[in-house]
């Protein structure tokens, strides 16, 4: 039992330093599996943290994942964001990093590694089908699941929803 929580801690140890170095454009992309996932959803503070779904091939993630930058360059102590992709783990090299480069992304970046989708999706929110994009914004008092693209003025303003509460 011990040796389960000292994995889980590490696990969100590991997440808490991906989220308090801000990596450049040439960062590296960490990976969570379904323990890793649940540690970093159950981690409820006073900080607005915004975990977005997405993949390289989805044309609305690659759309709206600008605004996810957008936020994390505000460099809000306050304001977490956290890329979880879904591209296939073997395709990290060949096609995140590229991706990561060429949008000059900085936000923590971590690829899904848990291929059993029925696992972790309900850990995200039960209503949830899989669709991406999706984005779960929350902190200790609310959180708010949307589970379709979402236009960055809507973010934003959800964002200072979260903030003014």
């Amino acid at each position: 039992m011990l040796s389960g929580r000292f994995t889980a801690m590490r696990k969100v140890s590991l997440l808490l330093l991906m989220f308090l170095s801000a990596g450049s454009a040439a960062q590296n992309v960490g990976t969570v599996d379904t323990e890793g996932l649940r540690a970093l959803l159950g981690n409820r503070s006073d900080t607005v943290c915004v975990v977005n779904f997405w993949a390289t091939w989805c044309s609305p993630c690659v759309k709206e994942i600008g605004y996810f930058e957008e936020l994390h360059r505000l460099d809000d102590p306050l304001l977490k964001v956290v890329l979880v992709n879904l591209d296939f783990p073997d395709q990290v090299e060949q096609r995140v990093q590229p991706f990561i480069r060429a949008h000059d992304l900085t936000a923590p970046v971590v690829n899904m590694t848990e291929m059993d989708y029925n696992k972790w999706i309900p850990l995200v929110h039960e209503d949830w089908s899989g669709a991406i994009p999706a984005t779960l914004i929350f902190n200790a008092k609310e959180s708010e699941f949307i589970g379709t693209e979402i236009a960055r003025e809507e973010l934003f303003e959800m964002i200072h929803t979260f903030n003014s509460k």
